[in-house]
């Protein structure tokens, strides 16, 4: 035993050892739109790499020890164990953005935004243990946004505290000349960049539609739940809606992107769902190979956060909820549907909506099952503490069998193995009218309070 123990603590520090810290230095050039990263060894690793596609695309002036060098398919090989320094220049304007280019270089001549992989090169020994600072610095009056953790930030110089998160994972840093706003909402931490170019517009709405979509989904649990989280809103003209596009990111920390029309009015903002779904993705660790379980449990709680703050009413939120359904079922119906379970693509509506009608009958169960004890909103609450804020891609069924154990049932595990795992998509109908959400011979919505479940219904809204 005492062998053992004395070998798994050679492992151990053999380990650290080996996993060193890289530590970087980027100089922002916001006028030019390039970054020049440095990075310095004191036992350099035997490569840097990247995983995009586009990175190759984007590096110049490669130098280890102030000497001109290359990368080789996504690799730049460095003198193993030396002391020394890698630099290269990023030049950003080449980024083959989502968004169309032309309008963005239009409206933001000295803004950018790009993938993390797309520019940082990460040392072969980048691993779990891995623990990394990264300064940008800058002129005053630019700023960086990133999702990292914020250590600092002066007029010219921003610093950050690097995590370890999979390869696989995308985020997404801006830089140029935009504001930071720091929101407090709920001892948690929201880094806002408003990246509005030449755009006019209204400031104090666009704060106050991230606080009352963040505060939504902090009334689901018992506060926001993440410590700290980078909110980017780039606003871009020539779109249709007040929030055309939103994306949650999970490399290097939390973040979510939108794109905002800043023509789009406080009313028309406040309206819109984007923001309240695409935060609400952040109640559930990251399940990218179930997307059902992540875009159907956030287009639930779209609605049922709204509500619980009172920007939705009891009946139109029940009729979004019950609209949603229907086009899942639609959706399902037409394409022959897969089960739920392998939903994508052009079944998109099945697995958002179906996902959707999961999170209804998971809600409803545990509820009458623990006598109102536990309410999917608790048990998500209960998920936070143990769960989110990790760096591990987790499967639906390890997501169920958690919340199983978390709430002393079987009910997660059972919906997975009738529901999901088999059908294509759950039925609803009957489980709404013992919630008292009824149609009239119109195809309205009344909402019955005689109904058998109607106290439940009641307690989904007011939480």
């Amino acid at each position: 035993m005492k062998t053992f123990y004395i070998t798994f603590l050679l492992l151990l520090f053999s380990r650290h050892c080996t996993a060193h810290n890289t530590d970087y230095t980027v100089q922002v050039d916001h006028i030019n739109k390039s970054l020049q990263v440095k990075s310095c060894f004191q036992h350099a690793p035997k490569y840097l790499y990247s995983t995009s596609n586009s990175a190759w695309k984007l590096i110049e002036n490669i130098k280890w020890q102030d000497k001109p060098t290359e990368q080789y398919y996504g690799k730049i090989y460095l003198s193993e164990g030396e002391k020394g320094c890698i630099s290269y220049s990023i030049n950003t304007s080449l980024v083959n953005k989502r968004l169309n280019n032309t309008r963005i270089n239009q409206q933001h001549p000295h803004d950018s935004i790009l993938k993390i992989s797309d520019w940082l090169w990460k040392s072969s020994d980048f691993d779990r243990a891995s623990q990394s600072k990264i300064t940008f610095l800058h002129k005053a009056g630019i700023n960086v946004s990133t999702p990292w953790s914020l250590i600092n930030r002066t007029t010219d110089k921003t610093e950050y505290s690097m995590m370890y998160t999979p390869d696989s994972w995308v985020g997404h840093i801006g830089f140029g000349e935009f504001e930071i706003i720091d929101l407090n909402i709920s001892n948690s931490q929201i880094h806002l960049a408003i990246i509005n170019g030449n755009n006019v517009f209204n400031k104090s709405s666009i704060i106050d539609w991230i606080t009352q979509m963040t505060n939504a989904v902090a009334n689901i649990g018992n506060g926001f739940p993440l410590n700290e989280l980078q909110v980017m809103v780039l606003l871009l003209k020539g779109n249709n809606g007040a929030v055309p596009w939103g994306q949650v990111n999970r490399s290097g920390g939390s973040g979510v992107f939108f794109v905002v029309n800043p023509n789009s009015s406080h009313k028309e903002l406040i309206a819109d769902w984007t923001a309240a779904h695409e935060f609400s993705h952040l109640l559930l660790p990251y399940t990218p190979d179930d997307r059902w379980l992540s875009e159907g449990f956030a287009s639930y709680h779209q609605n049922i956060s709204r509500a619980r703050t009172g920007l939705l009413n009891e009946k139109s939120t029940w009729e979004k909820l019950l609209a949603g359904f229907e086009r899942g079922q639609k959706a399902a119906d037409k394409h022959n549907a897969p089960a739920l379970k392998y939903a994508k693509g052009r079944n998109r509506m099945q697995m958002y909506w179906g996902g959707a009608v999961i999170a209804l009958k998971a809600d409803v169960a545990l509820q009458q099952k623990t006598n109102g004890h536990f309410t999917l909103s608790r048990a998500l609450d209960k998920l936070n503490d143990c769960c989110l804020d990790t760096a591990q891609e987790w499967t639906a069924r390890e997501t169920f069998a958690r919340l199983d154990k978390i709430t002393n049932t079987r009910i997660f595990s059972q919906l997975y193995n009738q529901e999901v795992k088999y059908k294509s998509y759950p039925r609803y109908q009957q489980l709404l009218k013992e919630l008292g959400i009824k149609q009239n011979y119109y195809g309205r919505i009344y909402l019955d309070d005689t109904a058998e479940k109607a106290h439940i219904r009641k307690r989904i809204i007011n939480g």
